[in-house]
């Protein structure tokens, strides 16, 4: 496998942002955990924080989203550059794939981490850690890309029974016995424009998986999540 490492140095963080949830509505910018900017403004605050990423994109068809974009850019001393997404791309059948070699074109050459404002438990402190677990993938050339992931160790089944384990000889066994199985959280993707373009998608053929806990890898989509996401932050005294 070649040596994939971005040529430029640039860390950029591609944080898409579409209008539209309809199981939890305005969920981007509406009030999170005494943040009046939302989800996006707690993301935003996430990255600025973060020593390795260098420039954050934010990619919207919102105007909500891009008004709050704006004005959080114009007082940050890191480059945020807030674009208004072509709306063929914000669709319900719009394919990740072009929504990745829009990524590419928009920020050009670069590692672009992918992350979402429905990932609100993952800081500036994770992005560097998973940066730098990267780039020493790349380095050692193990790896083309990161997908952070959560470890499972469940007793899952589908229709036809059990899925991950057989009930012979024991009918429940220790679930640290089970097979290791990870769930992709969807919290973070690293990957060069390189491989990006190539594969047309935010991970490549021989992603590195980074673990990050359960608590962390909540994902808001439904008003439910909204409300363990937000209670969890707050107890948690994540910096807002």
């Amino acid at each position: 496998m070649s040596n994939e490492k971005c040529k430029s140095g640039r860390r950029v963080a591609f944080v898409p942002c579409r209008a539209g949830s309809q199981r939890a509505p305005h969920k981007n910018t509406r009030p999170f955990a005494g943040n009046g900017d939302g989800l996006l403004g707690l993301k935003l605050s996430q990255l600025l924080a973060s020593e390795t990423i260098d420039e954050i994109f934010v990619s919207s068809n919102d105007p909500e989203v891009l008004r709050i974009g704006h004005r959080i850019s114009a007082a940050s001393q890191k480059p945020i550059h807030v674009c208004e997404r072509p709306e063929h791309l914000c669709i319900q059948s719009t394919s990740m794939d072009d929504v990745a070699l829009h990524a590419c074109e928009l920020i050009g050459e670069a590692t672009i981490v992918w992350t979402f404002v429905t990932s609100p438990l993952v800081e500036g402190p994770d992005y560097d850690r998973m940066v730098l677990a990267y780039e020493a993938a790349i380095a050692a050339n193990t790896h083309d890309s990161l997908m952070s992931v959560t470890r499972m160790h469940r007793f899952l089944w589908n229709d036809d029974g059990p899925f991950n384990y057989q009930r012979e000889p024991l009918k429940w066994p220790r679930s640290q016995d089970l097979p290791t199985l990870y769930d992709a959280n969807q919290a973070c993707f690293i990957i060069s424009d390189d491989v990006s373009r190539k594969q047309a998608d935010r991970v490549g053929m021989r992603p590195l998986l980074f673990e990050i806990g359960a608590w962390k890898s909540v994902d808001v989509d439904w008003e439910e999540d909204f409300e363990v996401a937000q209670a969890l932050h707050q107890m948690r005294g994540a910096p807002r």
